[in-house]
């Protein structure tokens, strides 16, 4: 990883701030790349973090955070630098899953959305372990918004 973000001329060091989007290892197994971010999670989600509950079937978890996090729930607002960015809750893919909204603007998601034609939808309810309707109606307001985020790599209008 720390290969990768040397091509791209970014320094991991330089981060200070980490929005995680749900607790999958394939979103948080990286954290230890980023040793000056504040890390940012739902507190919905912390119930699979601590092995309160499991993450599937009842006896896999998600893999504890070794540092110290900042909980959000639903509205929220962070600001970092004049970067406004407003948490909301999107359970689908994980109970606690969260998108952010950056400046009204731009709708950062996690695994909870996928991509058709250039549009966002939420996954298939198989996909959504957890509140599907929920997520369907989210979707619906961000209609409004004019980008939204699947990964670090590209936006795409909605």
């Amino acid at each position: 990883m720390k290969r990768e973000f040397s091509f791209l001329g970014i320094n991991p060091n330089e981060i200070t701030n980490l929005f995680l989007t749900h607790s999958d290892f394939d979103h948080a197994s990286g954290l230890c790349v980023f040793q000056n971010a504040k890390i940012y999670l739902s507190s919905n989600e912390e119930p699979m973090i601590t092995r309160t509950v499991a993450r599937k079937y009842g006896i896999f978890y998600n893999k504890k955070i070794g540092r110290a996090y900042k909980l959000l729930k639903g509205n929220d607002e962070v600001i970092v630098g004049t970067i406004k960015i407003r948490a909301i809750e999107t359970p689908g893919h994980t109970p606690g899953s969260m998108s952010y909204l950056i400046d009204d603007e731009i709708l950062f998601v996690g695994d909870v959305f996928k991509l058709i034609d250039g549009k966002a939808y939420p996954n298939s309810p198989l996909y959504l372990l957890y509140g599907y309707g929920e997520t369907r109606r989210i979707n619906q307001k961000a209609c409004k918004i004019k980008r939204c985020a699947f990964g670090i790599y590209s936006t795409w209008r909605i």
